[in-house]
């Protein structure tokens, strides 16, 4: 028995190559965070994140696998990452396996 269910499905119904048409594409640039729930919210339902430098958000992302943190604030370094990422399917799909196991090591070394 798993320890956690398995993310749900997402329908699908973007542009591959049109980011501004893809559901999570909701830029959300913070200076200064705590361990960035949004991130871990994210995860936990399969989706790969890119993000800043800020606060505690390498704590909430395994780099290059669950996430990526990009130096820059500029919102073109960060839709460059969001669309390599995108092109990259075996990063996509490591992404979605790896999401909810990451989430779950975490809380646990916070218990």
């Amino acid at each position: 028995m798993p320890l956690v269910p398995p993310a749900p499905a997402f329908p699908m119904t973007f542009k591959r190559d049109d980011p501004t048409t893809w559901p999570c594409f909701r830029p959300l640039i913070i200076a200064h965070e705590g361990l960035p729930n949004v991130l871990l919210e994210a995860q936990w339902v399969g989706t790969p994140v890119v993000t800043t430098d800020a606060g505690g958000a390498k704590e909430a992302i395994d780099p290059g696998v669950t996430g990526w943190c990009v130096s820059s604030t500029q919102p073109i370094d960060l839709a460059h990452h969001i669309i390599a990422l995108h092109r990259d399917e075996a990063a996509l799909a490591e992404a979605r396996d790896m999401g909810q196991l990451l989430c779950v090591n975490i809380l646990a070394s916070r218990a």
